[in-house]
Order: structure tokens, then C-alpha cells, then sequence
């Protein structure tokens, strides 16, 4: 997706479509959780029973969809010019380290990554 609106050169997120899912699969477990717990007789009916199931689905679709942002974000911040873009330092510079801000997007998938099965199957048990 593009970044940008060309003709106005701002941020058009309508074109992230994981973004949409994301905050889908946010607002559905939020929705869920807070009937639940705003009542007590919810929690014996279907939102007890939703409470505790839904997310076999939703948490997978949420985790997903934050791949394809955290992938959406990092090519657009990727196809800024290399000045304009965030929290970059780049070589060579006083201290003589490069960071880069769209690495640190790949760095954090390959740390969360590991850690979705095992939350999963703990909530699983």
C-alpha cells in the first residue's frame, strides 16, 4: 500500500488493510471482555462462554494482522528519503553506530514471534 496520499502528501491509513482487522479483532475481545465483566449474570450465560473461547480465533487474527502492520509500517518508513526518516542515525556520525528505524520493526517480529505459541498454549491449558 501507499503510504501517502499523493495528491495531499498525508498518511492514508484506509489503504492498511490489516490495520482494520487489527483493531477488528481488538474491539470484538474488548467488547466481549467488558460485558462480561460488568454484570454477573453475563458471566454464567454466553459471554462467559465467550469470554474464555473467543480468543482461539481472535488472538491468532490479532497477531496476524500486527505482522502485516508492523510489515506496512516498516516498507513505508523504508520508502521515506533516508533523511526524513524517524530515529534514524546514520554512519558515518560521532559515535560511530548505525541504527536504522525499519530494522527495529524486523527485530521486534523476530522477538514476538517465539513468544505467540507459548502464550497461546498456555492459554490453551
Amino acid at each position: 500500500p501507499n503510504p501517502t496520499n499523493q495528491a495531499q502528501g498525508i498518511f492514508c491509513w484506509s489503504d492498511y488493510y490489516a490495520l482494520h482487522y487489527m483493531i477488528g479483532a481488538w474491539s470484538q475481545a474488548e467488547i466481549i471482555r467488558f460485558v462480561f465483566y460488568s454484570s454477573k449474570k453475563m458471566q454464567t450465560g454466553i459471554f462467559g462462554h465467550l469470554r474464555y473461547n473467543m480468543f482461539l480465533v481472535m488472538y491468532p487474527t490479532g497477531v496476524l494482522s500486527e505482522f502485516l502492520c508492523v510489515r506496512d509500517a516498516s516498507s513505508a518508513v523504508a520508502q521515506m528519503v533516508s533523511t526524513d526518516r524517524p530515529y534514524n542515525l546514520i554512519m558515518p556520525n560521532s559515535v560511530n553506530f548505525e541504527f536504522r528505524y525499519e530494522w527495529w520493526f524486523w527485530l521486534m517480529l523476530f522477538v514476538y514471534a517465539p513468544g505467540f505459541p507459548l502464550l497461546y498454549t498456555y492459554m490453551l491449558a
